[in-house]
């Protein structure tokens, strides 16, 4: 016999042909006993199992699903397969849809492990029963007369609900249902997803038609199933594992397709404080307070820390909250440059920290007073850049009584005004320190970035205004340390807290407690579509954490909870 090519066919006989195979594997087809082989692609679902965790945080979850008329559907993906009779030749099997579907065409799946069998007739369900006439017949002796039907004679279609199958074959039900396919002509239609069997998360209503109702021209579409997801995940206290079990389904047997797209998953860890998921953080001045978070040993990167904040704000804010840090002289034990005052010697600071205030309540200042204690009061002036001009009316606080310093620790002192002070922002505003008894040092600060020195002055209580020697020190410049306390217009509020995390201050966002609870939420960095900027947390893997940073702009207490991390693993 001459070679056979790979896509040739031989005709070795009228009742044998021959069809090469993969690798040149021969597979022959004779009448009732062999059969080509054929692909039966139609089923009504398809199923993707999403590995996942309870404590998931699915932002975002979709999958491109693909459906086209399936030229065969087997038995068993067809629907519902019993058997009604078996003599142990000859068997009746009902296949139920359970709904009306039109049927074309029934025959053999095939392959070189397929059962020999004989497809005696089909008949369709008429309602009360099945008809009487055979839609496809093949000959099945020793049943009946012996004929052979013709290809148009066994050309049928119908619109049933079940048919009924006379089948030749000693082969089991399971084998007969995986060999025999069934022909559903209609396109597919009336899909949808579920997930573990709930409602259904995505639906697409009619039939699937390339370019039509959303579908391309492939007939494929993407379906977010990011709520259906989100709601079976989530839970901060479980981090066991959960499978999402995702079904793409059609009314009539079809070519299903199902895979991810895009998918945007992290997890959530709760952080305990002792046996408490909450803590509370006194406030009792302006500044940073760090709490440490632990966290759980799967956490590998750190993309989000989310909070609620509860608590009962004052309407006052005091600017700014952090630094600078004092100057420091270069090659001492920590000595500090310090500008000191006393009756005969006044110092002025240009109030530039109460620039978002509409009204000013007070100044805070880092004094500390001789051996003898100290008597002072802030005089509020209007000036210019450079120097106070003009006293402010009731704008003398309060005087203050200091004692004695223990030590050199920095210490801010509130100089409150009798009654809030209206500010107006074309004017310019300097505080002058004025020292009714004793003598005090006001620590200077160092300003690295020469633009945001705080001008200091020294004088008479009246003036005249001097400027102090042009230090430089260790490349840094000195500047006033002084804060406002005041309050800002409700047009433009200032947040009384700064969330943050250490390290990564430059990504700190603005928080406003309520008497109910805020929700808060620190991001590393903006995402840019599925990509969260994160960082990795310090310590060893069993035992790693990170360092929560409020910053506060006010006194108070504020309540944390429902702390959550959002890691990856």
């Amino acid at each position: 016999m001459a070679a056979i090519g790979v896509t040739d066919k031989a005709i070795l006989s009228p009742e044998i042909i021959l069809f090469p195979q993969k690798d040149l594997e021969l597979v022959y087809f004779k009448p009732n006993i062999t059969w080509i082989p054929l692909a039966a692609d139609g089923v009504v679902s398809r199923t993707f199992v999403q590995p996942l965790a309870k404590n998931a945080l699915v932002r975002k979850f979709t999958m491109r699903v693909g459906a086209a008329r399936a030229d065969r559907t087997s038995l068993n993906n067809s629907g519902q397969v019993r058997m009604q009779s078996d003599d142990g030749g000859i068997k009746i099997i009902v296949v139920d849809f359970g709904m009306l579907r039109t049927v074309s065409g029934v025959g053999r799946i095939g392959g070189k492990i397929a059962p020999v069998l004989t497809i005696c007739s089909l008949r369709p369900f008429k309602g009360d029963g099945f008809g009487d006439t055979d839609l496809y017949r093949e000959e099945c002796s020793p049943i009946g007369p012996f004929f052979e039907r013709s290809a148009e004679q066994n050309t049928f279609e119908t619109r049933t609900d079940r048919v009924r199958l006379r089948i030749k074959s000693t082969a089991s039900l399971s084998d007969i249902s995986a060999s025999l396919y069934l022909e559903f002509p209609d396109l597919p239609s009336d899909l949808d997803i579920r997930v573990n069997d709930g409602a259904a998360a995505w639906t697409a209503a009619g039939v699937a038609q390339p370019n039509t109702n959303g579908w391309d021209a492939n007939t494929s579409r993407i379906a977010d199933l990011t709520k259906a997801l989100a709601a079976i995940t989530g839970d901060p206290h479980d981090a066991s594992p959960l499978d999402a079990n995702i079904v793409f389904s059609s009314r009539i047997p079809a070519t299903l397709a199902l895979v991810p797209d895009s998918n945007d998953v992290a997890y959530l860890a709760r952080i305990a404080f002792g046996d408490s998921e909450e803590t509370t953080i006194a406030l009792d001045q302006e500044g940073v307070h760090d709490i440490v978070l632990p966290l759980p040993s799967w956490v590998a990167q750190v993309q989000e820390v989310r909070l609620t904040l509860t608590g009962t704000v004052p309407s006052e804010r005091i600017l700014q909250p952090v630094g600078p840090p004092r100057a420091l002289i270069s090659g001492s034990d920590g000595t500090a440059y310090d500008l000191l005052l006393d009756v005969d010697h006044a110092g002025a600071a240009r109030l530039d920290a109460a620039l978002p205030f509409s009204e000013l309540t007070g100044v805070r200042l880092p004094l500390l007073a001789g051996t003898d204690g100290a008597e002072v009061r802030v005089v509020l002036y209007e000036g210019n850049d450079e120097t106070p001009t003009k006293v402010v009316e009731t704008g003398t606080s309060t005087p203050v009584n200091l004692t004695p310093a223990a030590n050199d620790d920095d210490v801010w002192t509130t100089f409150p005004m009798p009654k809030p002070i209206k500010l107006d922002h074309k004017l310019t505003y300097w505080a002058v320190v004025v020292v009714g008894r004793g003598s005090v040092s006001w620590s200077l600060g160092s300003f690295a970035p020469s633009n945001a020195v705080i001008p200091i002055r020294r004088g008479a209580a009246n003036g005249p205004w001097h400027q102090l020697p042009n230090i430089t020190v260790d490349g840094a410049n000195l500047g006033a340390r002084i804060r406002a306390v005041g309050k800002a217009p409700s047009t433009a509020p200032v947040a009384p807290l700064l969330v943050s995390v250490a390290e990564l201050e430059s990504a700190e966002v603005s928080a406003t407690p309520t008497a109910k609870g805020v929700a808060v939420t620190w991001l590393a960095g903006p995402a840019s579509g599925t990509t969260h900027p994160s960082f990795v947390p310090s310590g060893p893997s069993s035992a790693r954490t990170i360092t929560l940073r409020v910053t506060s702009r006010m006194v108070g207490t504020v309540k944390l909870s429902a702390v959550d991390v959002v890691a990856t693993k």
